[in-house]
């Protein structure tokens, strides 16, 4: 049975491999982003860190797809970060900036990353809200992202929510310092007020390492320990029927709406939704 908060929110994408996977959802990042630029004149996004979307950010950084995408109207922050200086390769920032980035001609001006995490967590926390108060627009009584990008931790965790970490039961703040007692680490992350108000929430998922965590965030409302997997509880409002998302691959005619909706959808490859696909009919395949 799928999770009650992610089978009536989510659309879940299936695509042969993981070159496919990543070809796929930069089309898709290329629409979104003309369609928002023409909508409110700028793509104001969060990316993820880790290694899963390292071969997305390649692709997108190809002239294939970089041609497409007006950057100078690109303003991208990260929805987490390590405690570390820029310059350490532990830092998303910096592995963002040296497989995309660095590649595309987007002004460094819109490049949002956190100041000085290593030497205080909790400032810099405060400093990237004020910043993202500041670039999103406004909805809900919250800023709204134009798409938040995301992946899927073996333990069920995303951006930095971490089973059993503090940020989980956060309401108010939209970044914060986050302690994780399983890495003896401080994260900085977007907290769920801010991910649930994104107008599209993209989960980049690969590998059959993680089929069964996949598996079980989209079909177990709780963990073995009782407290729930946190990646269940992002889940952009409202839920998108099969005939909302057909109205939505016809992206460059449908900008308003586009722009306006709110969807939650799955990008995985075929490893990683194996044992998945036959237990929903919400799945749609996307090899091309």
């Amino acid at each position: 049975m799928m999770n009650p908060n992610q089978s009536q929110k989510a659309l879940i994408n299936v695509y042969d491999d993981e070159l496919a996977l990543v070809r796929g959802l930069s089309k898709v990042i290329v629409d979104l982003a003309y369609v928002c630029q023409q909508h409110h004149g700028k793509f104001v996004a969060a990316l993820s860190g880790g290694s899963t979307p390292i071969p997305f950010y390649n692709m997108l950084a190809t002239s294939e797809f970089a041609s497409l995408i007006d950057w100078k109207k690109c303003y991208f922050f990260l929805s987490d970060e390590r405690c570390v200086p820029i310059d350490s390769d532990e830092s998303n920032y910096k592995m963002i900036h040296d497989h995309l980035y660095s590649k595309v001609p987007v002004p460094e001006e819109n490049l949002f990353k956190l100041e000085n995490p290593e030497k205080d967590p909790q400032k810099a926390a405060e400093l990237y809200e004020q910043q993202i108060r500041k670039y999103c627009e406004e909805e809900n009584g919250l800023p709204q992202f134009d798409m938040v990008l995301l992946g899927l931790g073996g333990d069920g965790h995303t951006a930095s929510l971490f089973p059993d970490s503090p940020a989980l039961k956060e309401k108010k703040r939209l970044c914060v310092s986050n302690k994780v007692e399983k890495l003896d680490a401080e994260r900085i992350t977007f907290t769920y007020p801010l991910l649930n108000n994104a107008r599209n929430v993209y989960f980049l998922v690969a590998g059959e390492n993680k089929s069964d965590i996949v598996r079980a965030v989209l079909t177990e409302s709780e963990s073995k320990s009782g407290t729930g997997y946190p990646a269940s509880l992002v889940g952009a409002l409202p839920p998108r029927t099969r005939e909302e998302q057909e109205e939505k691959d016809c992206a460059q005619t449908c900008t308003v709406r586009l722009c306006e909706s709110n969807s939650t959808e799955w990008f995985l490859d075929e490893a990683a939704a194996k044992g998945l696909i036959s237990q929903s009919d919400t799945v749609t395949s996307g090899s091309q």
